[in-house]
Formats: C-alpha cells, structure tokens, sequence
C-alpha cells in the first residue's frame, strides 16, 4: 500500500510540475509579458519579437497600450508602431488604424516620423492623406518623406490625363495642401527640401492643366482657358501652365497672343535667316553662324523632374537659322573634363542615345503627331526617327567634334527641308522645337531647351518657333 501511494505521490508531483512549467509557459507566452520584457529590454529581443508574432493571443491592445505609453523607451513605442503597421497590413484589424493615425500628431519626433514612414510604406492612397497635415512639421526628415511620398510619380503609362493619388484629394485639400506649401517655401533652407514642395505645388499645376485638356478636346474651350488661368494663379512661374497656355492659344487660331505668351515666358525660338551657309565640319565658329538666333548662357532644365522645373548643370549653347530651304542648328555641350566623355557608337542609326548625345526634335505646325527626332553623338554618329519610329532615313548634313582645348564638344547640322517629305516652310510658320542633351560620362543627367516634367517625348511642352524673314 505504501508503494502505491508513493508513487501515486510521485504521479501527482509530476503532474504537478508539467502543470507549473505548463502554465509558466503558457504565461511567458502571452503578448502582454513578451511586450513586457521587450520594454523592459529582458531577454533575446529577436527571439521575443519570434514569439510575439506567433502568440495566439491578441497582441493588439498590448501593442496600442506599449506605444501609448509615454514613459516607456522611444526604440520600443516606434517597434511597436512598426508591428501595429504589419499587423494592420496582415489583419485590416480596424482598432489599429486611428492609433496609428494618432501617432501622426505625437510630440516626440521620433514616433512622429516611425507613423509617417509606416504610412509611406503600407498605406494606400486614402490613408496618405493622413500625411499632408506634416508638410510643415518641424522636423525637416519627416517633410522630406512626406514630400516624397506626395511627390511619386504616377505610372507614365497610365491612362491619359489620370493621377490616381492627386484624384483622391478634394477640393478643399488640395487648396490648403497648395497654400501650406507656398507658406512653407520662403522658410525653408534645404535646396531638396524647396524642390520637393514646388514639386507639390505643380503637381497641382499638372492637375489643373489636365482638367483643361480634357475640357478643351471636349468643345469647351471657354472652361479649359479658365483652369488653365487658374493653373497659372496657382504658380505663375509655372513652366507647365504657362506653355499650354500659349500652346492653347495657338490651337484657337490666336497666334498674335499665343507668341507673346511664349515670348513672355521664354519659350519663344526664332529660326534666323542666313546670308551664307555654314560649312558643316563640326566647327560652327565660321562666320556663317554669326546671323543664327544664338541661345547662349540660358538655363537648360532636367528633362526627368517630374512635377517643378529644375535646372540642368551642364552647360549647352544653340544656335538655329534656316537658309535656301535648309534648316541649320549647331549645338555646343561643355564640360569641365571632356577626357570622360563616354562615346561607343560610330554607324547610322546605332544606339548613340545611349552615349553623351544631342538630341533635336522638330514638329511642323507644332501639331505634336508628326515629329521628327534627330541624335548625334560628340563624334558625329547620328540616329533619326519620324513619330518615334526608325521607319526612313533622313536627308541630313551633319558632322561633330570633341576640342578638348575648348572645353566642349560641338554639332553642326544642316537638314533639308524637302528631306522631310517635302515639307515647306511658310512665312508665318510656328512649329514645336525642342533640344535636349544627355550627359552620360562627367555627370547624369538629361537637359532640355524647355522643362519636359519627365520623359523627351512630351512634345505638347516643346517651345514655339517662328521664321524670322530674310532683311530687306
């Protein structure tokens, strides 16, 4: 009898102890005592944070209570912000969400900015509007994200004239977005920080231009001026607004106006007439060029900033005349170190785009269809294009140099016109023109005569040109 109940004792004890360890086990595991140690920074902090994604209990009150609590450690309430966000992104658990919003206000910055980077990482376009009340937070990292992430382009592709995040923004919003910027602009000192609200600023520009497009190619003109207009009160400096403008004039028949809106804001170019022509060698310091229309020491712009004009580094001179049918245009690219210049390309119509190149666009009647495209590199190899197609070759005079002794590399060409199915030119001709160059050895970048807000084929940005008569 003694043995039975010594080992019904023995029984008991085990069951006892397994019951003990079960439960310390079960207690260790809960998300309130693993939250617990990992804000008191007891135990292996990964294997914690192992344990508390696989708890089985709900987590959620704990982690809001651990990141509401103001006397606990900042490391700890922005990795609690950070697994509220997984676990919002995994769950859609709707407790979650205005906690996270609530951290948007904090004043601690550095739970501020855990919230902002959290919203630019997981949130959709609904939930990023969270974000526009920080623009002018006083913590220049968090405008800097928040910056970014209003200022993402959306995909060049997408359908025509939609900007699916710019769409979710009311009216109201979108104002009061566009006046903090503005209020924030003559306090701010970061060059970045500057581009990136201007860049909101004209991304409400775009908004209102593509507004108008879209009422224009409808029949109602009177509309599309006005939010054109309006576009131009947002940012009157607006390169954007202010060359759809002209371009719209010019589309209604009213050239008078239409030229000098563009002259006004730059974006006029004239084609002079030549007394001789110019002898194509890639050296246009012949006395020919004298007569050209000279665009010299004028800023280029990046060609890829999506929403605000941003200036080139690169240095690029033009000069542009036409003569007995012919057009002539002589590009001068400098640069500080010419022994950089990348140039792989020698044959027509290799890839010499993808070299330090020139690229020159001409568009008759500034209709925006038929364009013709012409790349050259610093060694005179030369690729053309008519409507981005590789479909014929040009007739087309032209010739390069490097003069390193100089410090640039020079392009001469001639084109004619009956080279470009027999194309005349009219006394009171406007076209599309537009230069670009793409530095590719000494620095990155791709500059244009005219801002392009992304991409070289945006031709309804090019600048006018007009004909000047011969003197008499």
């Amino acid at each position: 009898m003694k043995r039975i109940l010594l080992a019904l004792g023995l029984v008991l004890a085990v069951l006892a102890g397994l019951t003990v360890i079960s439960r310390s086990k079960m207690r260790s595991e809960r998300p309130d005592v693993i939250i617990g140690k990992l804000r008191n920074g007891k135990g292996d902090r990964e294997a914690l944070l192992m344990k508390l994604s696989l708890c089985r209990g709900d987590s959620v009150p704990d982690m809001i209570a651990g990141l509401r609590d103001t006397a606990a450690d900042e490391a700890f309430r922005v990795k609690m912000i950070e697994l509220l966000f997984a676990k919002y992104r995994r769950s859609g658990d709707e407790r979650i969400l205005p906690v996270l919003k609530e951290a948007l206000d904090s004043p601690r910055v550095a739970i501020r900015l855990a919230a902002v980077a959290g919203f630019d990482l997981y949130g959709n376009d609904a939930q990023r509007l969270f974000l526009l009340p920080r623009v002018t937070d006083t913590d220049p990292e968090i405008r800097r994200t928040v910056l970014t992430t209003l200022c993402a382009p959306p995909d060049r592709h997408s359908q025509k004239y939609v900007d699916p995040f710019w769409n979710t923004l009311s009216l109201d919003q979108r104002t009061n977005l566009v006046a903090a910027c503005r209020a924030q602009l003559p306090r701010e000192k970061d060059e970045v920080l500057t581009h990136l609200l201007r860049s909101a600023i004209g991304r409400e520009v775009e908004y209102l231009c593509n507004q108008a497009t879209q009422c224009i190619e409808s029949g109602d003109f009177a509309k599309g001026e006005r939010l054109l207009l309006e576009a131009l009160a947002v940012d009157p400096e607006s390169h954007q607004a202010r060359i759809r403008l002209a371009r719209h004039y010019l589309s209604e028949g009213i050239k008078d106006k239409a030229l000098a809106a563009a002259d006004k804001c730059g974006a006029l170019l004239h084609f002079k007439p030549l007394r001789t022509a110019p002898t194509i060698d890639g050296d246009p310091t012949d006395a020919a060029w004298q007569d050209a229309f000279r665009y010299e020491n004028r800023t280029f712009y990046h060609s890829t900033s999506r929403w605000a004009a941003k200036a080139a580094e690169g240095k690029t001179d033009m000069y542009l005349g036409y003569r007995d049918g012919t057009l002539y245009v002589a590009v001068l690219g400098y640069e500080p170190d010419m022994t950089k210049l990348i140039i792989k390309h020698k044959g027509r119509d290799d890839n010499c785009y993808q070299d330090e190149c020139v690229e020159i666009f001409f568009d008759p009647g500034a209709m925006e269809a038929e364009v013709y495209q012409f790349i050259f590199n610093p060694i005179g190899a030369m690729m053309d294009l008519y409507k981005g197609r590789i479909a014929e070759n040009m007739s087309c005079d032209h010739a390069a140099k490097v003069f390193a002794d100089r410090g640039y590399w020079a392009c001469e060409v001639a084109l004619p016109l009956k080279s470009l199915h027999n194309r005349r030119l009219e006394p009171d001709a406007v076209w599309g023109f537009n230069l670009c160059r793409t530095r590719i050895g000494p620095a990155s970048e791709c500059g244009s005569v005219w801002p392009l807000y992304g991409w070289n084929h945006r031709y309804g940005f090019y600048p006018l040109a007009v004909f000047d008569p011969p003197a008499r």
